[in-house]
């Protein structure tokens, strides 16, 4: 996807790579400081700090172990993922 986007301000921009990147970068950074942010707020499940991150996602783990509460949390928490689903390129 960024590949795609590259290479069109890249066509954009013939003979002035240094403005294709800037306009690049620009294009990107939403996308970019949504992961980063995530990353940063999710890091606990990967990496819990505390006991209350730890019994989190023990408890995170529990329910989607069985099918119909992973189905439920799937949907309920369908919404947080719409941002990694953009295709940046035709944004």
């Amino acid at each position: 996807m960024t590949e795609d986007l590259l290479g069109t301000v890249l066509q954009r921009n013939p003979g002035n790579p240094a403005r294709a990147l800037r306009e690049w970068e620009m294009r990107l950074r939403p996308f970019i400081a949504d992961h980063q942010k995530s990353g940063r707020r999710d890091l606990v499940m990967f990496v819990p700090q505390t006991r209350r991150d730890k019994a989190r996602r023990t408890m995170s783990q529990t329910l989607l172990g069985n099918g119909t509460t992973k189905r439920l949390m799937q949907r309920a928490l369908a919404g947080q993922f719409k941002e990694k689903s953009i295709d940046v390129a035709a944004a």
